[in-house]
């Protein structure tokens, strides 16, 4: 049965340190079951602890690519897209950069399909950032791949017929591509949702995000 998490779960997202995740300040990060707790005043983006409701704004904070689901404490303190909280249950910890890079290839291949792009340099650039996820790829290969994809993004930017969605997904695509560290995984997902502001709403992607890391939680258990 696939594992989900209930309406009181939240988002957060960790550094990677030595193949473990670690907080801001360079402490390790609680195990599930565990809990992180905070004595202090409350004051979001200042002090406490931090989460978000959706997964897709928990990445907009995120510094690195290890996922948690957790539960707030008693005390909250609410903002638009994150809250915090003198609590931090861990629910379920893992590493979710694999996903992340397979969720940009997704939305980039979507936007692609909503631009009707044509452009082989694209969709081969998403296919061999996927073979480099799988390790059949050089970073040289996927640096290549990139390069073809970002001069298609410029070409339909300078083209006289240009429309803002293909440019998109276009840059989408490109960004899709990036070198394989977490930064590039972060800016490929945020490209490819301001490309699918064409397309699928942010609630849609959000949905889509939140079922893609639920199937990676579910399989790391």
């Amino acid at each position: 049965m696939k594992w989900k998490p209930g309406p009181d779960h939240y988002w957060h997202f960790c550094q990677i340190k030595e193949g473990k995740p670690v907080l801001r300040d360079g402490s390790p990060a609680a195990k599930p079951g565990k809990t992180e707790t905070h004595s202090g005043e409350l004051e979001v983006c200042a002090q406490g602890l931090h989460m978000s409701p959706r997964a897709l704004d928990a990445l907009a904070y995120a510094r690195d690519g290890w996922c948690r689901i957790v539960k707030p404490g008693e005390h909250i303190r609410f903002d638009s897209d994150k809250l915090v909280s003198n609590k931090r249950h861990v629910i379920h910890s893992f590493d979710a950069t694999a996903t992340l890079h397979e969720f940009a290839c997704c939305v980039a291949e979507v936007d692609l399909l909503l631009a009707d792009s044509k452009d082989a340099r694209s969709w081969q650039a998403i296919e061999a950032k996927r073979t480099w996820m799988r390790g059949e790829c050089s970073d040289s290969d996927l640096e290549a791949a990139m390069e073809a994809a970002m001069e298609a993004a410029m070409d339909a930017a300078r083209a006289a017929t240009w429309a803002a969605p293909r440019a998109a997904a276009r840059a989408a695509t490109w960004a899709a591509t990036r070198a394989a560290d977490w930064a590039s995984a972060r800016a490929a997902t945020r490209v490819a949702l301001w490309a699918a502001t064409w397309g699928a709403t942010r609630d849609e992607i959000n949905t889509f995000l939140e079922e893609m890391l639920w199937e990676a939680a579910s399989d790391d258990t």
